[in-house]
């Protein structure tokens, strides 16, 4: 007989997915400050990737709750990190935003828990990119990941073990 196929239902990108809400007090507060300019830390790496895949598409539905967040940034963490976008009143990355670090990575979508949740876009240092699901700054779910030189694997990737892992993406560092 045939192997058995596991059937998997891609997600669409109209559909936003739930995450689960850390209590607030279980957060812990962003430590930095707001800076007046943004400083540019592209590379060429960088600045290549994001001339061919062009600006990150947010295309999940606004909710009444993405109504209440605030526009603010930039706010440099004390690893040199930037956060522009959203903040919900407690303080917390919330919402749509974009994070660069001093080596020149780039996570442009979505956070939730202070951590990139849901759909996002990063850009590494090297010019690699993987576009799809994250989950607590994981790469986790449906994603696409290019090589800088070209070669492309689209996939599902799991922060926990699988024997669907093919592999992992993670944030350059925390923030």
């Amino acid at each position: 007989p045939p192997p058995v196929q596991e059937k998997i239902e891609p997600v669409k990108p109209e559909e936003k997915k739930v995450i689960p809400q850390v209590p607030k007090e279980r957060l812990p507060k962003p430590i930095g400050k707001f800076i007046a300019s943004l400083p540019d830390y592209s590379n060429p790496e960088t600045r290549a990737a994001l001339e061919k895949y062009g600006p990150f598409v947010y295309n999940s539905p606004i909710t009444e709750e993405d109504k209440l967040l605030e526009e603010k940034g930039p706010f440099e963490f004390e690893n040199g990190a930037i956060y522009i976008g959203q903040w919900n009143k407690e303080g917390f990355r919330k919402g749509k935003g974009k994070q660069i670090w001093p080596d020149g990575s780039i996570y442009e979508g979505y956070w939730e828990n202070e951590q990139a949740n849901g759909k996002g876009r990063l850009i590494h240092a090297d010019g690699d990119v993987y576009e799809g699901d994250w989950l607590d700054d994981k790469a986790h779910g449906q994603g696409t990941y290019t090589h800088s030189d070209g070669a492309v694997y689209t996939c599902l990737l799991y922060t926990s073990p699988s024997p669907r892992d093919l592999s992992t993406s993670r944030m350059p560092s925390s923030a």
